[in-house]
């Protein structure tokens, strides 16, 4: 269902720009215009759109990722990691007052989630 919904905006935003003098595309006197065709089409099986994807499988993943402003003061950062139930990770926030709140924290089904708050800098 949500593929098809997809669908069918791409294919209103398709015919709004393609109309010259429509709501966003068409000349408006600005030299040529240019069109391109949109090929729309759906991944997956016949099944309801589910596919191939395993939805039982364990999950796994790692990410992470650091912010340094220096225009707006902006200071943190952030990773975590998950395998099957069991999610761990950290992050750091540079408060205004110059401490840097870290937080490390554990989550399963057991449990749930726990985290401890250490700050430097005070």
């Amino acid at each position: 269902m949500f593929f098809k919904l997809i669908a069918v905006y791409a294919g209103f935003a398709v015919i709004i720009y393609a109309e010259p003098g429509g709501h966003g595309g068409g000349g408006g006197g600005h030299g040529g215009s240019s069109y391109a065709n949109v090929q729309l089409s759906s991944h997956g099986g016949g099944g309801g759109g589910h596919g191939d994807h395993d939805y039982y499988a364990a999950p796994h993943y790692n990410f992470g990722y650091g912010v340094s402003d220096h225009h707006t003061g902006d200071k943190h950062s952030h990773y975590e990691e998950r395998d099957g139930d069991k999610v761990k990770g950290h992050y750091t926030v540079h408060d205004p007052d110059g401490v840097v709140r870290v937080v490390h924290y554990t989550a399963d089904k057991h449990n749930g989630f726990n985290a401890q708050v250490s700050r430097a800098g005070l």
